[in-house]
């Protein structure tokens, strides 16, 4: 192409974008295992200008283990000094993985999980429109299985189907200009089923559903990383536990707690199908 011809190209293209153009959208999971009564996946949807909040205010959650010198936190503080270490909302919770189970190391897991948890209000308090947008789907898999049989869905598959309808809503409601970019947790077992999925739905629409929406403001296929290195993929993850642990028991009142903490940012949800 000649230079000119090149020039009169660019001179059509707009050259200041919008500067609220994308989004990523990470997302996890919970309850995927088929004797958990409800299967969740999370998103936390993040404006790339807000991503560096994210970041800043995660590491800050970090801060009590850090400084902790408590015997109940060695295992979690070498994890750490290895570049390991994560928030999971199931071992925080219960006492698993590098945590003790103790009644003081409770406290300190609680107060832990509430500091992560507390990562989408601090970064609203920033003011600006600087929020962290949580939306879910989630099925109440022996109700699925009752329906269609063992075989016919997998529970986790109609969760991220959901979710991404849910998603999707989002983005139709509140920002519709704007594209997103989906990020998950690197799993062997279902990351090509995911992948597929997502790049079936951005192509066409979902795979079930009276009204299926396909996802249009989604861009690329699906993407996964290390959940050790994302703070957005930990955070949906902690998000997914209390969510699920919060449909299992909505009396619950150690769950309801955490669950109070972010229900100000859960803007879509939908469980399908509900418990009977």
């Amino acid at each position: 192409m000649k230079a000119s011809a090149f020039r009169s190209v660019l001179s059509r293209i707009t050259l200041t974008p919008d500067p609220r153009l994308m989004r990523l959208v990470y997302f996890d999971c919970a309850g995927s295992n088929r004797k958990e009564p409800f299967c969740v996946v999370v998103a936390v949807i993040v404006h790339e200008d807000h991503w560096t909040w994210l970041d800043h205010y995660s590491r800050s959650a970090l801060i009590p283990l850090w400084t902790s010198r408590a015997q109940m936190t060695k295992k979690a503080r070498e994890l750490m000094k290895q570049g390991k270490f994560e928030f999971h909302g199931h071992e925080l919770f219960n006492g698993k993985g590098p945590w003790p189970r103790n009644a003081k190391a409770k406290k300190f897991r609680f107060d832990l999980l509430s500091g992560f948890l507390d990562v989408p209000n601090k970064v609203q308090e920033l003011g600006i429109q600087v929020t962290l947008p949580i939306v879910y789907g989630a099925t109440y898999t022996p109700e699925l299985i009752r329906r269609y049989g063992a075989d016919a869905w997998d529970a986790e598959e109609i969760a991220f189907i959901l979710c991404m309808e849910q998603v999707e809503r989002f983005f139709t409601k509140t920002c519709d200009k704007e594209k997103g970019l989906l990020l998950g947790d690197r799993n062997v077992k279902t990351e090509f089923a995911i992948r597929n999925l997502g790049d079936y739905m951005r192509r066409q629409s979902a795979p079930i559903g009276r009204n299926p929406d396909s996802l249009t403001h989604m861009i690329e296929t699906v993407h996964f990383a290390d959940s050790q290195s994302t703070s957005g993929i930990q955070l949906a993850d902690v998000c997914a536990f209390v969510i699920k642990r919060h449909l299992m028991n909505p009396d619950d009142l150690e769950v309801g707690k955490f669950f109070h903490q972010i229900a100000p940012h859960i803007k879509f949800a939908r469980v399908w199908p509900k418990k009977p």
